[in-house]
């Protein structure tokens, strides 16, 4: 976790400091690529759930970690999406989260707290079923 807190993250704008990471309890890592269907469709749910979870003050953050080959695969993907992302030109910080969260399919949904604690992966039916209803009994923690 120390290494993405020490990274630089992007926006739709500007990049952002990864040690942002450290004001939100929940962080939601998306691990997803432009070719995947599964992707195309998690997504609208995703954003859904999000603008939901956060509506009355900032509780989550979703970190998108690209598994397109090029940067422009991951802009494509990425420009749907209100949260942050990590550029395919931090590769190595990509494998790490890979290796670290054991990804070895897309999508897949690894939540965290901001300490990088494992709270529970494999959250995609979750967010599809239940929108943002099945994170709060993580804020109560």
């Amino acid at each position: 976790m120390e290494k993405i807190l020490n990274a630089q993250l992007v926006t739709h704008g500007t990049d952002v400091p990864g040690s942002r990471l450290k004001n939100y309890p929940l962080i939601l890592f998306y691990f997803g690529a432009c070719w995947s269907v599964a992707c195309k469709d998690l997504t609208p749910y995703l954003v859904l759930a999000y603008n939901q979870i956060n509506r009355d003050g900032k509780v989550l953050e979703i970190v998108y970690v690209s598994q397109d080959p090029t940067e422009s695969q991951f802009r494509e993907s990425f420009r749907e999406m209100p949260w942050l992302g990590i550029s395919r030109r931090n590769m190595d910080l990509i494998e790490d989260l890979r290796n670290l969260f054991a990804v070895d399919s897309v999508p897949q949904l690894v939540l965290t707290n901001s300490k990088g604690q494992i709270l529970k992966k494999d959250c995609m039916n979750d967010v599809v079923q239940s929108g943002s209803r099945w994170l709060r009994p993580y804020l109560t923690r």
